[in-house]
């Protein structure tokens, strides 16, 4: 008895489904970092990409989990830059900027979705917090480490690394979410620089010798 073999052509009706839900993410990011979450309705998400509420809630079962979907996208995109990161055996000053370039560049491709988790981190829901506050524990964590390993090869000073692991990330995402708030091409080489030379040597004038 032969077999019958099965079509490897993709499955339309799949491929249109994860489609309509990744237009609906899409949508949904820009309006919640635009509007605000609280602000933002289901009807103003599917009157955009001409869609019922009947279909917006086939795919997700209400705003809230839509929103904990979009942060923890995000939260493994981050995750997956660390983990690229913490396999290096490069330990200097260049691949230090490379990492922190790279990083700043994720937060720029998706700065509406860290201008949401900036906005949202106080949101009285405790399971939007709890998501929120999960995603900056691991940036904390691993920007610790950093430091850290840092110190003990002798190119950083020893510091608290938990308070400057807290404060290096608020300066780069707070930068790159700056960039929505003004026009023109983003200089994502010239903002590192900045950070660096900011995290560096502080604001006082380099000492003449």
């Amino acid at each position: 008895m032969k077999r019958i073999a099965r079509s490897k052509t993709p499955d339309v009706y799949t491929e249109k489904r994860l489609a309509t839900r990744r237009r609906i993410k899409r949508t949904a990011t820009r309006k919640f970092s635009r509007r605000g979450y609280e602000t933002t309705n289901v009807s103003d998400i599917v009157s955009e990409l001409n869609l019922s509420q009947g279909s917006f809630y086939y795919h997700f079962p209400d705003k809230k989990s839509l929103l904990m979907e979009i942060i923890r996208d995000f939260l493994e995109k981050v995750k997956s830059l660390a983990a690229s990161w913490a396999k290096t055996t490069e330990t200097g000053q260049e691949a230090a900027q490379l990492f922190a370039k790279n990083m700043a560049s994720l937060l720029y491709e998706n700065r509406e979705t860290a201008r949401i988790t900036m906005k949202e981190s106080n949101n009285p829901d405790p399971e939007i917090r709890r998501v929120i506050e999960e995603f900056y524990k691991y940036m904390y964590e691993q920007t610790e480490l950093g430091l850290k390993l840092g110190i003990g090869l002798g190119v950083v000073r020893p510091m608290d690394t938990r308070v400057a692991a807290v404060a290096l990330v608020g300066m780069i995402e707070k930068v790159v979410i700056d960039s929505l708030d003004h026009r023109g091409p983003f200089d994502i080489d010239h903002v590192i620089n900045e950070i660096t030379n900011l995290q560096n040597f502080g604001i006082r004038p380099a000492q003449k010798r």
